[in-house]
């Protein structure tokens, strides 16, 4: 069994062709279409009410009749809506709505599926999508190694998520052998996976050497850390290990991004008596020019594997920002800020203790759908640099936590003015 992907974000896409995602945080940064108030910040959900979604009313998920595979979707919505630290929930508001081609029932051809797509666009429904076999997943073209697909389909003005579909892929759990089993837990997790990407996280890269593991036996001091929202299904499941589901990284970004104020343990912790921020920049060997898109994971020296975090140099800025002549590239969706102050920066939700913060590249796998960080194809980091040691209190943040790399390709070539 091969490794296998759990996103694919092209046909989810906000606008076409967009691929645009963020790394160990979120999925979306509000842009250039999005009011200036909001704009560098990440695109979340209105929680002042739980997110409603959808689901068929007709159509198996693999073994699971459509009853199992509605409860399923709350059930495992719950271990995100469960974080004490973070205020989101989530509601079925019932069958998905009839909209064009699409007139009830099992979303089973991609006439159905484009036009439920559609009406997801229009901000009119959420709809969580079942693939009974794989059939449907064929019919659009999608590699038959792909689990799910998740992507939001409409953003306001004020960087909220107004909709966002997701599609399971059945054939993973359909009793066929021959096209490639998962268990059950493994099959769960990587459904939290998607239901993580519907709440607005994007890919994390933490613990990559389970990548030189052999499939679905993982070290399990490697997996204690291993994100949720790792970009592909490797291991076993968290749970055969006797792990929760969520790694602390999966549960500090939820908190981060839907920060609870409320103090009612132990179903409401405010995130600010649990968590600290991290926060600081990666630059070339010059020391003044900031690089995007290079992974940095803060470890607790307490527990160096297990209780990681991690972010993404540049999150916060846009992957694609054009240039000078013709404006920014409509590639990118309008997505991510464009002020060239957070080029580079980094923001990190870690819990209390003292950590050991250090910068990586992001895999060269890790592109396209399956993409960590503001570049959907990822670049070497620009040279390596020396750990730092940082301590974190609750409800403190720790600035001025920079990088500089050592023996780095420089920032301009012998053809370029300085």
């Amino acid at each position: 069994m091969t490794a296998k992907c759990l996103m694919l974000g092209a046909l989810l896409a906000l606008t076409a062709g967009a691929e645009t995602t963020w790394a160990g945080g979120p999925l979306y940064v509000a842009g250039t279409t999005s009011s200036a108030a909001v704009q560098g910040h990440a695109a979340v959900w209105d929680t002042s009410k739980a997110v409603a979604y959808r689901t068929p009313s007709a159509g198996n998920l693999g073994k699971l009749n459509n009853a199992q595979a509605t409860a399923l979707v709350q059930q495992l919505f719950q271990f995100w809506q469960d974080v004490p630290t973070a205020n989101i929930s989530y509601t079925d508001a019932g069958p998905i709505q009839p909209s064009g081609a699409y007139a009830g029932g099992a979303v089973d051809s991609a006439a159905k599926f484009n036009a439920v797509q559609g009406s997801c666009q229009n901000a009119v429904q959420s709809p969580i999508i079942f693939d009974a076999n794989g059939a449907l997943f064929s019919e659009l073209g999608v590699d038959p190694s792909v689990i799910g697909m998740t992507g939001a389909c409409a953003l306001d003005t004020n960087g909220h998520i107004l909709s966002a579909e997701v599609a399971m892929n059945g054939a993973w759990i359909d009793g066929n052998t021959a096209n490639g089993e998962l268990t059950d837990n493994e099959f769960n997790e990587a459904f939290v996976h998607e239901l993580g990407h519907f709440s607005g996280l994007d890919h994390s890269q933490i613990n990559a050497d389970v990548l030189l593991q052999p499939q679905g036996n993982c070290d399990r001091t490697e997996l204690a850390g291993l994100p949720v929202m790792f970009p592909i299904a490797q291991c076993q499941a968290r749970v055969d290990a006797g792990l929760p589901m969520l790694a602390p990284d999966d549960m500090a970004w939820i908190s981060m991004l839907y920060p609870e104020t409320v103090n009612n343990p132990p179903s409401q912790v405010p995130f600010k008596s649990q968590y600290a921020v991290l926060s600081g920049s990666v630059f070339f060997h010059d020391g003044t020019t900031p690089a995007q898109g290079v992974n940095v994971i803060a470890r607790n020296t307490a527990n160096p594997k297990g209780s990681a975090m991690s972010a993404t140099s540049g999150y916060l800025f846009t992957g694609d920002p054009g240039q000078t002549i013709s404006g920014d590239n409509p590639g990118d969706g309008g997505l991510g800020s464009h002020d060239p102050a957070l080029i580079g920066t980094y923001d990190i939700p870690v819990l209390a203790g003292n950590y050991e913060i250090t910068i990586e590249s992001v895999l060269p796998g890790f592109a396209g759908g399956s993409s960590v960080g503001p570049l959907s194809f990822p670049i070497p980091a620009p040279g390596d640099a020396a750990a730092i040691s940082a301590s974190a209190t609750p409800g403190g943040h720790n600035s001025g936590l920079s990088f500089t790399c050592n023996d780095s390709y420089p920032r301009y070539d012998q053809f370029e003015p300085q």
